[in-house]
């Protein structure tokens, strides 16, 4: 699909909303407030995830149907491995590049003997290849890739099933997962959030991305419809309204201490958001479709890999600042971490192509 500005803007903000939130939690360590309703520093910004795993069903969908035919008359085994390598590749060498300087950051800041040093490398090699939401969850050092983990788990489970049966599943099942599962979720904990629940069988986390990405595959098809009816100026005036109170809430709710049931309230603007930002329909995508966001948008996945790094060292270093002007500056070093890490990793690939 061709790149969409304002969706690739939205990534780099969700990104952001991540990252203020991990700040919060573990530079100043604040405690939510309960009752009240105030502006905060992104109490719910853990929902930024939700918008990648919707993001990531759209796009996964939007694959199947525009699928070339040679594509089509592959096996669905087959079609199946080399979607999963071509998700695979697209961040294993930046995904390392980030836990080698974790590795090293957390090493020397926190004085780790040899033994530790070696326990810390060995535990996290389950991490290394994407496997720990599976189980092996030993203790990974970059563990907010937990994201990664499940999206990729989930869209193996996935993507056969949307292959082989694309209008079915794209339009009955895939709903019904997202509705039952998120059903479950909220009546049994409350709220979307959280990682490391063990439910059983999985983590409560592998259902939330199960369902928000089978989410993001109902609304490419719900996107399709809108872009094959007609519509006049004032469809598309309300189109566009709908598109601006969707992103409104779901940031609103992201930077209010509401609380954690309004999770499920987030993730329906993101997923109406997105529907409608895709058609292509609504008003100002001309501002947006720059270089300069779509490069905004490139520098999502970078800021949500180095992250924890930037968190580890620049309290360290900075320790004598106030606690607000820390977390200012780890913003700003996770930015400038994130656009060294995209480039190097840009530089690293494209030698390999071409030893190739």
């Amino acid at each position: 699909m061709k790149r969409n500005g304002k969706i690739e803007l939205l990534r780099f903000l969700m990104s952001i909303s991540v990252l203020c939130f991990h700040i919060q939690k573990m530079i100043s360590k604040e405690i939510k407030p309960k009752g009240d309703i105030h502006f905060a520093f992104f109490p719910h910004g853990a929902m930024g995830v939700e918008f990648f795993f919707v993001l990531s069903g759209f796009l996964m969908a939007a694959s199947v149907f525009f699928a070339k035919d040679a594509d089509r008359k592959l096996p669905t085994g087959k079609s199946t491995i080399l979607f999963m390598k071509k998700k695979f590749m697209a961040v294993f060498p930046m995904h390392c590049i980030a836990a080698l300087g974790l590795f090293v950051a957390t090493v020397i800041c926190n004085d780790y003997t040899l033994a530790k040093s070696i326990k810390t490398a060995v535990y996290s090699i389950p991490g290394l290849f994407f496997v720990q939401m599976a189980g092996f969850g030993f203790k990974y050092i970059n563990n907010i890739e937990w994201y990664l983990s499940v999206m990729l788990i989930c869209m193996c489970i996935i993507y056969p099933m949307l292959r082989k049966w694309y209008e079915t599943f794209s339009r009955v099942i895939a709903p019904l997962f997202a509705m039952l599962i998120l059903g479950y979720v909220m009546h049994t904990y409350g709220r979307l959030v959280g990682v490391s629940t063990w439910v059983g069988i999985t983590y409560k986390s592998m259902f939330r991305g199960f369902s928000e990405i089978c989410l993001g595959i109902f609304c490419f098809e719900v996107c399709r419809y809108i872009q094959n009816s007609k519509i006049d100026t004032k469809k598309r005036v309300l189109l566009s309204l709908l598109e601006a109170v969707s992103w409104i809430g779901a940031f609103g709710i992201i930077m209010f201490t509401f609380d954690y049931k309004s999770n499920i309230f987030a993730l329906a603007f993101m997923a109406i958001g997105i529907t409608c930002t895709f058609t292509g329909l609504t008003y100002g995508n001309d501002i947006f479709n720059k270089k300069a966001i779509n490069y905004l948008g490139k520098l999502s996945l970078p800021i949500y890999l180095i992250q924890l790094m930037t968190i580890e060292i620049t309290p360290v270093l900075f320790a004598d600042l106030p606690l607000k002007a820390q977390m200012g500056l780890t913003i700003v070093t996770t930015l400038v971490a994130a656009v060294g890490l995209l480039h190097l990793t840009e530089l690293i690939t494209k030698k390999k192509k071409i030893k190739a």
